[in-house]
């Protein structure tokens, strides 16, 4: 009996004999705030890597055009496949955000740990501090390196996370969908739209030459760039306005060819038709560029 008892003694102080181990239970809580703050640290450079990894600042936006999921606005299932997919190609360096999370963790943590130690010498003998200073009980060498972990989690992951999340909502519109409207912009929509316009412009230049091969020319060209594929704007009221400026320029292309390439019989359907659609092309860019005013105010 006495044997036992010298033995669980024997095993409840450290390898000096000079003070007691390090309790069970401080050391399970040291752990488990560690693997918290790495885990938690994980997650919040991920997102780092979500929003910081792509090529160029427009792939973002061309991938949310691309797959009609914008992050301001509600979107199904579908569509959110669609945007990971395409945005796949930009994230190859995650793993490098996900090395980086737990680095940065350590070196602060190692930082507070450092600084706290020396703090704690200077406070017990600030007259003078000893050529060799005694170690601090384990117990408190403990307390220390877990203040410093929790220290360093803060400053190092929590504080720009929160600095990140808290500027975004400050600076968010209350119209999400004029930030939709946006990204549409950025990601092929003001290209889409110049380009519509540019082609639309070489037939009137033709028209105004008074030159038909040149008009039959301009409409054969015009043509493709009407019919070619890109999802409309985000805003039902400008996709609508978008929709009938497309369709009208559509029809009077289509009344341009009869009449100067294949000199059929001019209805004046073309001309018509080619008013309406310049009509509701500048509405359309009126209510772009007004929306993108709002984003920004």
């Amino acid at each position: 009996m006495t044997a036992g008892l010298a033995a669980i003694t024997i095993h409840a102080m450290d390898p000096e004999g000079d003070r007691p181990g390090v309790p069970f239970g401080t050391a399970l809580r040291f752990a488990s705030l560690t693997l918290l703050a790495v885990a938690a640290t994980l997650l919040i450079f991920d997102g780092y890597a979500h929003a910081w990894t792509t090529a160029t600042p427009f792939d973002d936006a061309r991938c949310q055009v691309r797959s009609g999921f914008y992050l301001t606005q509600d979107a199904g299932e579908s569509t959110q496949d669609s945007y990971r997919e395409c945005m796949a190609a930009f994230l190859g360096n995650r793993l490098w955000w996900l090395a980086a999370g737990p680095a940065l963790l350590l070196v602060v943590a190692l930082l507070f740990h450092a600084v706290q130690r020396a703090w704690t010498r200077y406070r017990r003998n600030p007259a003078a501090v000893p050529e060799g200073p005694a170690e601090p009980p384990a117990g408190l060498a403990l307390d220390s390196a877990t203040r410093a972990v929790f220290r360093a989690f803060v400053v190092a992951v929590l504080v720009p996370f929160a600095i990140v999340v808290l500027g975004t909502a400050a600076g968010r519109p209350q119209n999400d969908q004029d930030v939709a409207v946006g990204t549409w912009m950025y990601g092929g929509g003001r290209d889409r739209v110049t380009a519509v316009v540019r082609a639309s412009e070489q037939v009137f230049t033709g028209v105004r030459a008074a030159d038909p091969a040149a008009i039959a020319a301009g409409c054969e060209a015009l043509g493709p760039v009407l019919r070619e594929p890109f999802p409309a704007p985000p805003d039902p009221k400008i996709a609508t306005s978008w929709a009938e400026a497309l369709r009208a320029l559509e029809n009077g292309t289509r009344s341009c060819l009869v009449v100067f390439r294949d000199n059929g019989p001019d209805d004046g359907s073309m001309t018509s038709e080619f008013l309406k659609g310049l009509d509701q092309l500048e509405v359309t860019r009126t209510e772009l560029a007004e929306a993108q005013e709002r984003a920004v105010s």
